[in-house]
């Protein structure tokens, strides 16, 4: 299966940028992966028309879309105009053997977030009655500090009882946004690996040092998971090879 993962999209009056936007959906378009994975903050005020609007853009992805909402979708009561066009804020989907479950990490008018009882209570039933080779988790927010982002204040709440959870039941693959900084972690456990592969921010003026508005490409096989990270515009590089 081949993945493009977008995140960070930030549609609104100020500080988006429409034209990587644009540039990043014809590339996407252009590899033609499997299915696109949307990892939050696809407005920045979660207002109605903000939402509505990028709906209609997302419709440019030629592929089938796994989105989740971030933090600023949840300004507002966004929540509730996502759900009304995107469907539930969780769910779950088995494609040739590969799980796909996509977590609502956020919190009402907070730049913080957590799964909480409920949604742990949900991602572990779905992991363990699932009978998939592979499996992914999408979610906006990230579960471990993403480095080079300034004093950690916005990570999940319930950080640690997600990543037990996931250490546990034997994820491969977690994808989120929310700093604006690309990233990934390898975690081994007794069932193998677990990687964490955070988003840049797509369209987002808002960056931080010399990162550029990017996304990531992921290529997974029977064996082998690898990870391009592609700035817009430019050639991508190779960030993570590994075997399963």
């Amino acid at each position: 299966m081949k993945i493009s993962h977008i995140s960070d999209i930030h549609y609104g009056p100020a500080g988006f940028n429409a034209n990587m936007l644009s540039r990043c959906i014809d590339e996407v378009n252009a590899l033609n992966p499997d299915i696109t994975v949307i990892t939050g903050d696809l407005s920045m005020n979660g207002l109605k028309k903000e939402i509505e609007s990028v709906f209609e853009i997302l419709k440019e992805i030629d592929t089938e879309k796994f989105i989740v909402p971030g933090n600023h979708d949840a300004r507002n009561v966004g929540y509730l105009t996502f759900e009304r066009l995107f469907g539930s804020r969780y769910s779950e989907r088995v494609i040739d053997e590969i799980q796909i479950l996509c977590c609502d990490s956020s919190e009402p008018d907070l730049d913080t977030g957590q799964l909480g009882r409920e949604g742990q209570m949900w991602l572990k039933e779905k992991l363990e009655k699932t009978g998939a080779k592979y499996r992914i988790i999408a979610m906006h927010h990230h579960l471990i500090p993403v480095p080079l982002t300034g004093r950690e204040r916005s990570e999940l709440y319930d950080s640690g009882d997600v990543l037990k959870l996931i250490y546990d039941e034997g994820a491969n693959l977690v994808l989120n946004g929310h700093k604006h900084v690309p990233n990934n972690w390898v975690m081994e456990s007794s069932s193998g690996i677990t990687i964490f592969c955070t988003a840049g921010s797509v369209s987002s003026e808002k960056l931080k040092a010399d990162y550029l508005n990017c996304y990531n490409i992921i290529d997974l096989s029977c064996e082998r998971i690898k990870i391009e990270l592609k700035n817009i515009g430019k050639e991508g590089r190779v960030v993570v090879n590994r075997k399963f």
